[in-house]
């Protein structure tokens, strides 16, 4: 009898363990609670604005001080735990934040932290509903010395929309004139605006950026208050040399003396002309020019002297002259050079002697220093100039300088003192080389990139072989304007003067 109580005894507490649990499980503490969110500190130097599906962005005006000496910005998304980081716009001028969007909703909380803290300096709500507004501009306000090819740009706080920015609530004047331009914007998110004008800023001219209070994001808040922004263009860059530069304007030829900046328009044909691709003389008494009729597509070949007197049609049907060294004979092509055109040579002087023809499918010569070679950019007749060659005056010995280019090769121009030729190269865009003159079929690896605006050609070298002049074309339709570089290195095209193209420099007397 006692074992069996004994049994029955430990059947009913084996029972009753299965039926709650172990004594373990029993026990175990319930799991701790979530710790609390970070007390709200409120933006701090931030502008937020609202949730834009579900993106919010987060951006800082310029040199705001808590982020002055800060290289990042980690922004998280406490719900989420979504983390984003953003690198801080440099100071001087700087110290801000572009906008950065992150994936929150309206209610959510942001904490933010700068670079190498562990701890967030802000912790803040994303608000329901917010304007827009402006945070920096390019130029900034003020700003002295902006290039004349520039972009204007304006970031707001948050996506715009593209029906907002019109004429009224973007645009950029000159005085009591408005500036043409087309209007767009230059990141996907559609917070940064870009204005690009048709033509060419004007050297040393001050210009205001008016915001209109129409502006609005895309749930159709405007931004309320009107803005305007000041800024000037850079002032005429002379060089230290004293020489003048012969260019084209409107298709008319002008002289500038770069070492003052004192403008001469040499010729003023009639409408339906135009004159283009001035050549100096070697002893720059005289300028070799083209006259094209815009109606009837024929050209005529003039001379004139350098203060544009004693102007006198020397032939019909040429163009592209290039003087010989002594003056004698000037180097032409006759033919549209579209598609085929031939290297002939003339003489200088109306003495009656007929152009005699030098080379065949060949475009644009240019006579070496010492007068015993000429460059030349061959033909392929599918209106494509795709290598530099390098013939003897009288025509022979014709060797290739560069590869042939699948883009184009145009307007060779020899360095003073005859060892080096530069040129412009397209392909997508155009920019400024040079290739020594000794070279035999260079590849693209041997040749010395001097520009990479992509919008460059017409090189021409000046007397001292220090500076490289050259054409810079608008990146759409306007004005195109004068630059220059240090030819032995290249770099950023600096702003000589606006509004003209295809510089020829006046020779010095010793040469």
């Amino acid at each position: 009898m006692i074992r069996a109580a004994h049994f029955l005894r430990l059947v009913i507490l084996t029972s009753l363990a299965a039926a709650c649990g172990s004594p373990a499980e029993t026990l175990a503490p319930p799991p701790p609670p979530p710790p609390p969110p970070p007390a709200l500190t409120g933006p701090g130097p931030f502008v937020v604005s609202n949730a834009l599906g579900p993106v919010a962005f987060i951006s800082a005006l310029p040199d705001s001080p808590p982020l002055l000496g800060a290289i990042t910005v980690t922004l998280e998304v406490l719900r989420a735990g979504a983390v984003v980081s953003a690198a801080v716009i440099p100071p001087s001028p700087g110290g801000g934040l572009d906008p950065v969007g992150v994936p929150a909703a309206a209610g959510d909380t942001v904490s933010a932290r700068l670079t190498g803290s562990a701890t967030p300096a802000w912790v803040f709500t994303i608000p329901s509903r917010t304007p827009p507004i402006l945070i920096r501009t390019e130029p900034r306000t003020n700003d002295p010395d902006v290039a004349l090819n520039a972009r204007i740009r304006v970031v707001f706080s948050e996506p715009i929309d593209p029906a907002s920015l019109t004429s009224q609530n973007i645009d950029l004047r000159s005085g009591d004139s408005s500036l043409a331009g087309q209007v767009g914007f230059a990141n996907p998110e559609h917070t940064v605006a870009e204005f690009t004008p048709a033509a060419i800023l004007s050297v040393a001219t001050v210009y205001q950026l008016m915001l209109g209070a129409g502006i609005r994001d895309l749930d159709g808040t405007p931004i309320g208050v009107a803005t305007s922004i000041s800024f000037a263009t850079a002032p005429p860059r002379l060089l230290p040399m004293q020489a003048d530069l012969a260019f084209v304007r409107d298709g008319q030829i002008y002289v500038v003396a770069t070492a003052n900046g004192g403008l001469v328009q040499l010729t003023n044909t009639g409408a339906g002309t135009s004159n283009q691709e001035p050549a100096w003389s070697p002893d720059g008494g005289r300028i070799a020019f083209v006259t094209y009729d815009q109606k009837s597509g024929s050209s005529s070949l003039f001379l004139m002297d350098a203060n544009g007197a004693n102007v006198v049609r020397r032939a019909g049907d040429f163009g592209s002259p290039a003087w010989s060294p002594d003056g004698r004979l000037l180097a032409v092509t006759s033919g549209d050079c579209t598609y085929y055109c031939d290297i002939h040579l003339m003489s200088a002087h109306d003495d009656g002697e007929a152009p005699v023809h030098l080379r065949s499918s060949g475009a644009e010569p240019a006579w070496s220093p010492d007068g015993t070679m000429i460059a030349f950019v061959s033909l392929s007749g599918d209106d494509g100039y795709h290598a530099l060659h390098v013939m003897n005056a009288d025509g022979t010995a014709v060797r290739e300088v560069t590869l042939r280019d699948p883009g184009g090769i145009y307007g060779p121009t020899w360095s003073p003192d005859g060892r080096r030729i530069a040129f412009s190269k397209c392909f997508d865009s155009c920019d400024i080389f040079a290739v020594d003159a000794d070279a035999a079929s260079a590849p693209p690896s041997a040749l010395a990139q001097l520009t990479t605006s992509g919008n460059a050609g017409a090189p021409a070298w000046s007397p001292d072989g220090a500076w490289i002049a050259f054409t810079v074309w608008p990146p759409r339709q306007g004005s195109p304007s004068v630059a220059y570089v240090p030819a032995a290195t290249g770099g950023e095209p600096i702003p000589l003067f606006s509004g003209g193209h295809t510089p020829a420099w006046r020779p010095s007397p010793s040469r």
